[in-house]
C-alpha cells in the first residue's frame, strides 16, 4: 500500500519538476545567450528531451500504479 502511495505521489508530482526544471533551463539558456550561445543551444536540445523523458517516466509510473493496484485488488482511481 505505502508503495502504491509513494507512486502515485511520484506521478503527481513529476509535472511541478519538469517545470521547474524547464524554468531552471530557461533561465541558464538566457544567461549563456550572452556569455557561451553554444551553451544556449544545447540547454535547448536538453529542455527537448527532458520533456520526451518525462513522456516515458509518466507512462511508466502509469502503468507501475495500474499494476500494483491490481495485485492489491485496489480500484486505480484512487
Amino acid at each position: 500500500m505505502l508503495l502504491l502511495r509513494l507512486v502515485q505521489g511520484t506521478r503527481i508530482c513529476l509535472p511541478w519538476v519538469l517545470m521547474a526544471s524547464l524554468i531552471a533551463e530557461g533561465m541558464l539558456a538566457f544567461v549563456g545567450m550572452f556569455t557561451l550561445p553554444l551553451v544556449s543551444l544545447l540547454l535547448i536540445y536538453v529542455a527537448v528531451c527532458s520533456i520526451i523523458l518525462y513522456v516515458g517516466i509518466r507512462a511508466l509510473l502509469t502503468q507501475i500504479e495500474r499494476r500494483l493496484s491490481n495485485w492489491l485488488g485496489l480500484d486505480p482511481s484512487q
